[in-house]
């Protein structure tokens, strides 16, 4: 992957979290890029929707389609995704990921050895932005319960 697709990818992933959050959703989101075009967008949609399972990382997948190669992909993330993110990534076989943060992952437990141990290559990027708007989200006493309901808390 080439810096420009790079650069696309976190840029998406990140307007992507601003959009969830303009729409009082938890700011978490995330991009697909398949040979260096997007081909899927998504952003964490729980609150929104009333659902406990749209993740960023979910509502990207599902995005999607059916017609997408996974295995030559690529997902950007704002935020190192959850358990059930991951288990998505694995069952998709999505071949990258790129996280945005990895270290604001405040209440909830991530595996991003296991994807590696499963041979998804990670890369992390901090994201400076992407950082400060998680820690934002999930110490603003405004926003912690969202946040916390997001965790499965």
């Amino acid at each position: 992957m080439n810096d420009v697709e790079m650069r696309i990818g976190i840029q998406s992933a990140y307007l992507q979290a601003l959009k969830s959050l303009r729409e009082g959703g938890v700011p978490v989101g995330s991009a697909l890029l398949v040979e260096g075009g997007i081909v899927s967008l998504g952003h964490n949609r729980r609150v929104q929707r009333g659902s406990n399972i749209l993740h960023g990382e979910m509502d990207c997948i599902e995005n999607a389609g059916h017609h997408v190669d996974f295995t030559k992909s690529v997902l950007f993330t704002t935020l190192s995704p959850c358990l059930m993110c991951a288990h998505s990534i694995l069952l998709f076989r999505i071949a990258r990921l790129v996280v945005l943060d990895d270290r604001n992952t405040g209440d909830f437990l991530t595996s991003l050895e296991a994807l590696r141990q499963k041979g998804v290559e990670i890369t992390l990027v901090e994201h400076q932005p992407s950082m400060d708007l998680n820690l934002r989200f999930q110490t603003d006493p405004a926003t912690r319960g969202i946040w916390m309901g997001d965790v499965g808390t």
